[in-house]
């Protein structure tokens, strides 16, 4: 962590090479990845994740993770319920494919957490081609250029991840803040509805009331 905390002076260099000799020095060996399991026994293990909240069997699709545990939040009754599904998708979505993109993510998050966002954001660009199917890079860089004010490039950032999973709440809900930053109400309306449509105990569900209301003034 000592390394990481150096990651702001990295600015002053003005040396992108820089910053991703800083990412590199993150990085874990790349272990071969398990082969799925049978169909049947993925089946029961998925059901077995949703009784127990755990998602670290290797084995199992993570597609078919993702479809259970949006069908149990389309069914949920209460706000508790439905938040234990919101973070349990949030932290299933958020797995890494491999120990180097897991430690690019973590290196990413850190200096995101520091306020760095601009080493956060080359740290992501390198995560990017590294994992350029995984929904969750894209997701993380576009709230990062939104913090930055960079509201287009964000939202090139959130389609990408929606490109690849259609049915992310999050990076709706996020699409949503970036539409109002550049002021369009409709377009934000919409994919705050969407995000509701899959998780109706979203807490950003208020917020359609209140745009309702702005938008009727305009």
């Amino acid at each position: 962590m000592a390394t990481c905390n150096k990651s702001r002076r990295f600015h002053k260099t003005g040396s992108k090479a820089t910053v991703l000799s800083f990412a590199a020095l993150c990085l874990l060996a790349m272990p071969g990845f398990a082969a799925d399991a049978g169909k049947e026994q993925n089946d029961r293990a998925i059901d077995r994740e949703l009784t127990t909240g755990s998602v670290t069997a290797p084995k199992l699709h993570k597609d078919a993770i993702s479809k259970k545990l949006l069908r149990a939040l389309l069914k949920a009754q209460t706000q508790t319920e439905g938040t234990k599904l919101e973070r349990r998708l949030v932290n299933h979505w958020r797995t890494a494919p491999n120990d180097e993109a897991k430690a690019l993510f973590r290196a990413g998050a850190h200096a995101s957490r520091l306020g760095d966002f601009l080493t956060a954001v080359v740290i992501f660009d390198v995560l990017e081609q590294k994992a350029p199917k995984w929904p969750e890079v894209y997701s993380q860089r576009a709230f990062l250029k939104y913090r930055m004010g960079q509201h287009d490039e964000a939202l090139v950032d959130v389609n990408k991840a929606l490109k690849l999973q259609p049915n992310r709440f999050v990076a709706l809900s996020g699409k949503f803040n970036i539409l109002v930053a550049k002021s369009k109400p409709k377009e934000a309306r919409d994919a705050l509805e969407l995000a509701v449509a899959i998780h109706p105990f979203l807490k950003e569900r208020r917020l359609l009331g209140k745009q309702s209301k702005e938008m009727t003034q305009l």
